[in-house]
């Protein structure tokens, strides 16, 4: 029956609408059987607590890259990603193009622009500036940026002008970055 738990104890407890995901999330993460509704509203919880850590998290892989320039010092990509984003204030997909200085180190300054669309429609745009490390012998980078975001939704209105900062990982193999962080609202 859609929208019903049954407990090991034999009880069933309806699920309430919009929290699907966090009883099914919390049930395939707990190691241990849940045998009463309590012991589920506590994991539930455990759960979505993690889930709301960061502001943002962005999940994301490259789609195209593109030379713009090549030196005996220095070379400068532009790469475009798409993905999704999930946090405390939204969820929905994200898209950047971000333009990349790199040296012979493995080091490379960022250039970041990026544009969130909401599962409610709203948008959310933001640029910044960022770092990249050298890779590992598995070719995964640790990333780091911060920048300012806008939006003209009235309900995330308190997110115009905010800063955001992200750390995280970018496998330069497989073309994919995972990035988490939190935004700085001014007053």
């Amino acid at each position: 029956m859609q929208g019903t738990l049954f407990l090991s104890s034999g009880s069933c407890l309806h699920r309430p609408e919009g929290l699907h995901a966090s009883f099914d999330k919390a049930l395939k993460d707990s190691p241990k059987t849940i045998k009463t509704s309590q012991q589920l509203f506590l994991v539930v919880a455990k759960a979505k607590n993690k889930s709301s850590k960061y502001d943002m998290v962005i999940k994301a892989k490259g789609t195209s890259t593109r030379i713009l320039e090549i030196s005996q010092t220095a070379v400068r990509i532009e790469g475009s990603e798409k993905g999704t984003v999930s946090g405390k204030y939204y969820s929905g997909y994200h898209w950047d193009t971000v333009e990349a200085t790199m040296i012979s180190n493995g080091t490379a300054s960022l250039l970041v622009r990026y544009m969130h669309v909401t599962n409610n429609g709203e948008s959310i745009v933001g640029t910044g500036n960022g770092t990249q490390g050298p890779a590992n012998s598995k070719g995964i980078a640790k990333v780091s940026a911060e920048g300012t975001m806008w939006t003209s939704s009235a309900r995330l209105q308190k997110l115009n002008g905010a800063r955001w900062k992200v750390e995280g990982e970018f496998n330069t193999i497989r073309e994919t970055v995972e990035v988490r962080g939190n935004f700085e609202l001014s007053g």
